[in-house]
């Protein structure tokens, strides 16, 4: 896009340029052409001035386009932040599952090994006295 204003503003400079050597032949000419130079003058200024709002369009368009580029890579960014948490979570809570199971194993365990002890086993009164 810059590179196109800028083949815009030496398309420019040539015509002004133009426009100008075109203004010297007037002045040589008389004084008569004095009308005609000025509307060159003016014709001049109006064509720089539809340049320049056209150019300033332009360039608000560009601006536009780049704050909503800015704006799409920081909802991206948070995105695959929230996505990075959300894994990382999950990968939390499947090693809480994992310990949670073990420990359901080992509980199921000992209540093997109390019901496989004969009653009074281990529940006799202790020895020694305290």
């Amino acid at each position: 896009k810059f590179i196109k204003l800028q083949e815009e503003q030496a398309q420019l400079q040539r015509k002004v340029e133009k426009l100008r050597r075109k203004l010297e032949q007037l002045n040589s000419n008389s004084a008569d052409n004095h009308q005609a130079e000025q509307n060159v003058l003016n014709n001049i200024n109006e064509f720089y001035k539809d340049k320049i709002r056209s150019l300033n369009l332009d360039l608000d368009k560009e601006r536009e386009k780049i704050y909503k580029l800015r704006w799409k890579h920081d909802a991206i960014v948070k995105r695959n932040e929230a996505e990075d948490q959300e894994e990382a979570h999950r990968r939390r809570l499947t090693a809480i599952n994992t310990d949670i199971d073990s420990i359901l194993r080992d509980i199921a365990n000992l209540e093997d090994i109390r019901n496989s002890i004969p009653a009074g086993c281990y529940n006799t009164p202790p020895i020694e006295e305290p």
